[in-house]
Parts: C-alpha cells; sequence; structure tokens
C-alpha cells in the first residue's frame, strides 16, 4: 500500500512538472478524486467515518477531492457538495465551453458552478448502489438490499453533516423524510444490466499475468 501511494505521488508529481514545463498549468484542469473509499486491513485509513470500501457506509463511499485550475477557478475554496464520476463528464463539458448536448442523457450534473463558488450547492439525489442513497443532509440506507458486505435489519437515516460518523438512526423520527428517500431509491435499485456481471475476483485463482500483454480487438 505504501508503494502504491508513493509511487502514484511520484508519477502526478511528474505530470504536474512536466505541464509547468510546457506553460500549461495555469489553464489545465486537474482533477485527483477516489472512487471508493479506504479497503480494510490494507493499509489505508478512514479515520473515524464507518465502514470500508464494498461497503455503503461514509467509509466506503465518501473519499476528498482536489481540483486545480488555476485560469478558471480563481478562489481557493471547500465545498461539502455531494458528487461523484458521474459528474466529471457533464462539468468538464462546461468547462470547456461545450453546449453540444450529449446524444443520450448523461446520469451526473455539471459542478462548475460550485466550484467557482457561483452557487453553494447544487440539490441533487445521490445513488450510492445497493439500497442506499443521499439528499443532503440526509442519506438513507436500506436492509437486505443485496449487498453482502451490508447486514443492517432495518432503515437507517442519518444527517450526513451533522453525523458525518453515522451513528444516529433519524429513521423513526423522521418518517417523511424515510418516504421521501424510499421512493427516490426505487427507479435506481430497479435497473438490471443487460448481461449478468461476473462476482468480484471470478477468474483470479490461478492466473498468471503474460510477459507481454497483447491487446486483440474482437
Amino acid at each position: 500500500y505504501a508503494a502504491m501511494v508513493t509511487c502514484m505521488d511520484r508519477g502526478i508529481g511528474r505530470i504536474m512538472e512536466t505541464l509547468k514545463t510546457l506553460g500549461v498549468d495555469r489553464n489545465t484542469l486537474v482533477l485527483f478524486f477516489s472512487d471508493n473509499g479506504a479497503a480494510k486491513n490494507l493499509g489505508g485509513s478512514e479515520g473515524d467515518l464507518k465502514g470500508w470500501k464494498f461497503q455503503e457506509w461514509a467509509g466506503g463511499v465518501r473519499a476528498p477531492a482536489v481540483v486545480r485550475w488555476p485560469a478558471g477557478l480563481r478562489e481557493p475554496r471547500i465545498t461539502n457538495q455531494v458528487t461523484g464520476y458521474v459528474d466529471v463528464m457533464p462539468t468538464l463539458m462546461a468547462a470547456a465551453g461545450l453546449t453540444a448536448r450529449s446524444p443520450k442523457p448523461l446520469d451526473g450534473i455539471n459542478m462548475l458552478s460550485v466550484w467557482s463558488g457561483a452557487t453553494d450547492s447544487v440539490d441533487r439525489y445521490f445513488y450510492l448502489g445497493h439500497g442506499a442513497i443521499v439528499h443532503s443532509p440526509w442519506k438513507l440506507v436500506r436492509p437486505r438490499s443485496g449487498n453482502p458486505a451490508m447486514k443492517e435489519t432495518s432503515d437507517i437515516v442519518t444527517n450526513i453533516l451533522t453525523d458525518p460518523t453515522e451513528k444516529r438512526n433519524l429513521a423513526d423520527s423522521l418518517p417523511g423524510v424515510l418516504r421521501s428517500l424510499t421512493e427516490a431509491l426505487k427507479p435506481y435499485d430497479a435497473i438490471r444490466p443487460s448481461h449478468e456481471v461476473p462476482p468480484y475476483g471470478q477468474g483470479r485463482k490461478g492466473f498468471v499475468a503474460p510477459k507481454d500483454w497483447v491487446i486483440t480487438q474482437q
């Protein structure tokens, strides 16, 4: 784990130095963020957050992000806006001044106004997977949602701003919030892939990496 972090840090440093050498670093938008929290027992840490990678708790889905674009984002700022990888495409399209519509609707939304400080936040529902959804400041985790790593037996509603460690279940005291999030969750949980997704790790046992990788198009 330490070796990977060191390698990544060195590689990012080389990229940033190259941008500077080329004289384009101030007008290059650089994003650095993760799609999940730390994996358990592999060297990472989630601090006080609950859960790990492969879980819908904050420790599995919440990670900091850094955006650098000196020419476009002139004032340093910190935001608690809920966002994710699905927002990268529409945000970069806006940053590049592209107005053409995508042939198919994009799952994400444009976050440029939040990054620039033009708006404090964007109101949105954000699906975390397996019966979990966020509509800030509220988060819902449903029981028996299909993720074997989640063992809950009842609905859990938390306030992610005042209770980031997810210790206080507010489901009983906020029935309206529970109903609203449950309804918002249904269309997402109803989505089914056109092809069956193989189990994680399938094909790993006995696999030996070839000396030279050759990619062929089928």
